[in-house]
């Protein structure tokens, strides 16, 4: 079966776009278990994005990459002076938010750096120590715009929780997209993807009236995968049909789904990293590896250069496209029982705020 839905293309609050800036930051280091030789000395991990969009601004995550168990908790820069720099020279610094983040945005005017597509950016990060390290520079270039976004079923037979073969429905998303930027030049493109669905609370431990409450719910999705493609192999002037991600039909289809695509422009070296992350997730499942070796970045110790510094910082602009998928009640089971035992339910039935991501206010954006 193929659905064409409308698009809506409103802008997500500050809280959610931060969100996105910081999946797409952390995504590989937070979900892959890293696989890295046994070495006394730390080695410094920076990733960092200057995002022109809805919201303009910086963030950047500075962490220690050591032997470690992937309980523990990661060894953050607390103590670092962050700047960033364009190509003449202007700077502004970065404060610290929480530990290891550090972000800054920059509203048109702020400042006597601006955010402008065709200029050049790099970042600076001094230590405590006066150790300094700094990355090449990286163009910021125009992104095109999504036209459509469509998905295609697909019935797998699957083991589920309880280890009982069963038939689930999935959905493959594609996308339609120019390739051409507003230079005339084909993009370099990455997507990530944040998933936001409706969430109603059981009644069946509650009084009459029910007391009850429906979040509305956002998580990162495909977090496992780079998703990226390179617009000067492509002879055309459109990608069309590219696939992007697949999700299983589930009970976060039940009251409407609406899927927010962040497409990003890349400068080539930004492409060939991402690419070179992805190839090695593919792989092996794990962020560094050797063989075949570890994914080196653009950061450089500038009295050092034999120091490895690991980490990506990069520009991009970005534009949202939202896809909304309607109720599908008919098709699939709510998560919460609406009779039965209470005993039985999970603890989100009577609480939907637990979950990470969950709020009570209803996404500007959405539309029942």
């Amino acid at each position: 079966m193929m659905n064409q839905l409308n698009e809506n293309n409103a802008t997500k609050p500050l809280m959610i776009l931060v969100l996105g800036m910081i999946i797409g930051l952390s995504a590989c280091l937070s979900e892959i278990t890293l696989d890295v030789p046994r070495n006394d000395k730390k080695q410094l991990v920076i990733r960092g994005v200057l995002k022109d969009g809805d919201t303009t601004g910086v963030t950047v995550s500075l962490s220690y990459l050591t032997d470690f168990v992937p309980s523990e908790t990661p060894d953050y820069v607390v103590d670092a002076t962050v700047t960033l720099m364009d190509e003449s020279g202007n700077q502004v610094s970065i404060p610290m938010q929480q530990e290891g983040l550090y972000q800054l945005a920059i509203p048109y005017g702020a400042y006597e750096l601006e955010v402008t597509p065709g200029r050049s950016y790099q970042l600076s990060v001094v230590l405590s120590d006066g150790k300094r390290y700094e990355s090449t520079l990286e163009t910021l270039y125009d992104v095109p715009a999504p036209q459509s976004v469509y998905y295609l079923t697909e019935q797998r037979i699957i083991e589920n929780n309880a280890g009982n073969l069963v038939d689930q429905e999935y959905l493959k998303f594609l996308i339609n997209t120019p390739l051409l930027n507003a230079r005339g030049e084909r993009s370099f493109l990455k997507w990530s993807f944040i998933g936001t669905y409706k969430f109603m609370e059981s009644s069946v431990d509650s009084p009459f009236p029910p007391n009850v409450h429906t979040c509305y719910i956002s998580e990162a999705l495909d977090l496992e995968h780079v998703v990226a493609y390179n617009g000067e192999e492509n002879s055309q002037d459109q990608l069309s049909n590219y696939f992007l991600l697949e999700e299983p039909f589930d009970y976060r289809f039940v009251d409407g789904f609406y899927l927010s695509i962040y497409q990003q422009s890349l400068s080539e070296n930004a492409y060939n990293y991402w690419s070179s992350i992805g190839k090695v997730v593919d792989l092996s499942g794990n962020f560094f590896e050797a063989p075949p070796g570890k994914v080196r970045g653009n950061f450089k110790n500038v009295e050092d250069d034999t120091e490895e510094v690991y980490g990506y910082f990069y520009a991009t602009q970005e534009t949202i496209f939202r896809y909304h998928i309607p109720s599908a009640r008919d098709r699939v089971e709510p998560y919460c029982p609406v009779i039965g035992d209470p005993d039985t339910a999970p603890g989100i039935c009577f609480n939907c705020l637990s979950r990470p991501g969950s709020s009570l206010e209803k996404p500007d954006f959405w539309e029942d």
